[in-house]
């Protein structure tokens, strides 16, 4: 579990509710709300979505980004190997072909703009957030559990989704590709219908009285929250 500096995850409102008229997932959200809240709220995005980020702070934060690719693809592999139906395997196999060309070129584009060295690319110092999500996703890979893979999954995507949201919502639109490109990888059609089908998923296989889900539901959003903090330390 995390440290003692956690943001509040729980409000009475939602430690009340029974559940009955509500989805997995809207019972698990539930859970976290106050640190969702603050994660797609934070002031790496507000600066993102403004076009007023330091180059160095987006750099470093992308950096640290990177990283996750050979554990991401580890990700969505497990789950397309302890997928119970096809569809799922198909639809997990679109997704691996998606990361390994839009959005990495997205990251090279980036790169080059922001002036981020090759070796800073390729090997950063990795910052406590970081390699957190290492860790738990490593754990939850191991698992080869389809419930835990798939809501891992669903909240890093749902998150980023929510936050870009904000872009259009709010009429930010920043002028620099290096901007508004981290926006639209995690705001586009096939991105949101990437989330839907997370969603649908988590709503079919999850069970959301399962404490190993909420521990890991409480986790994720906790270092989601963190990733944006660590943006602004050396």
């Amino acid at each position: 579990m995390l440290g003692e500096e956690e943001l509040p995850l729980v409000s009475s409102a939602s430690a009340e509710s029974d559940g009955n008229d509500m989805t997995a997932v809207e019972q698990l959200r539930s859970q976290v709300a106050a640190t969702w809240d603050a994660a797609i709220k934070h002031r790496f995005v507000d600066e993102l979505l403004a076009g007023t980020i330091a180059d160095d702070v987006l750099g470093g934060y992308l950096a640290q980004d990177y990283q996750f690719f050979i554990y991401f693809l580890n990700e969505i592999g497990q789950a397309l190997a302890s997928a119970d139906t096809l569809e799922a395997k198909i639809r997990l196999g679109q997704q691996i072909g998606f990361v390994t060309n839009d959005e990495d070129a997205y990251f090279q584009l980036a790169f080059d703009k922001l002036g981020v060295p090759a070796a800073e690319q390729r090997n950063p110092a990795l910052k406590p957030a970081t390699q957190g999500f290492a860790e738990l996703i490593t754990r939850v890979v191991e698992t080869r559990d389809y419930k835990q893979i798939i809501l891992l999954l669903y909240v890093a995507e749902t998150l980023y989704l929510d936050w870009a949201k904000r872009s259009a919502a709010e009429g930010l639109r920043p002028p620099r590709p290096e901007h508004y490109g981290w926006i639209d990888v995690h705001e586009g059609e096939q991105f949101r219908n990437w989330v839907s089908f997370l969603e649908s998923e988590v709503n079919r296989v999850a069970d959301p009285a399962d404490p190993a889900l909420q521990a890991l539901i409480r986790d994720a959003v906790q270092l989601e929250w963190q990733f944006f903090e660590d943006a602004y330390t050396a």
